[in-house]
């Protein structure tokens, strides 16, 4: 199975991410995923299964960071069951070889989400601003209200 292939279907398993727009010449624009219900919750401040809205792609000028990591990022992420919390303010941050998933909660109180939406929609942003075959910047979503957002970034 060719890597874009897998990529993909790694990519339509399930998310809450939609990339429809690119800051940089030549990136994909066409990754968008469906919400799904938000069952995995077990609070009323979940955000389980809302739209992670694409917001942009880092400057084509910073580092890069190969999809391949990023695709093992994600399928690391998926094995995880359930969901996870982030305090008012804080940040869960997972990295795999040089591929970073941040996501930031902004609101003033502790947040859920799931593994499988966080893991999805990192690889959206990632794999929707792709600049090579093999090679992305990184890019952004999050709620409409902006008070969370999901990133995917080089490894520091």
């Amino acid at each position: 199975m060719s890597s874009f292939l897998f990529k993909a279907l790694i990519v339509a398993f399930s998310a809450a991410a939609i990339v429809s727009s690119s800051a940089v010449p030549g990136a994909r624009r066409d990754v968008t995923i469906n919400a799904r219900d938000f069952s995995e919750c077990t609070t009323e401040d979940c955000v389980c299964g809302q739209t992670c809205r694409f917001a942009e792609c880092s400057p084509s000028t910073g580092p890069t960071f190969e999809t391949d990591d990023c695709v093992t990022l994600t399928n690391t992420l998926l094995a995880r069951t359930g969901t996870f919390f982030v305090a008012a303010g804080a940040q869960q941050v997972e990295t795999y070889g040089t591929c970073t998933y941040t996501f930031e909660n902004d609101f003033p109180i502790t947040l859920e989400y799931c593994w499988d939406d966080f893991a999805n929609a990192g690889l959206a942003n990632a794999s929707g601003c792709e600049t090579t075959t093999t090679e992305t910047v990184g890019g952004k979503c999050g709620a409409e209200s902006g008070l969370w957002f999901v990133q995917s970034s080089a490894s520091a």
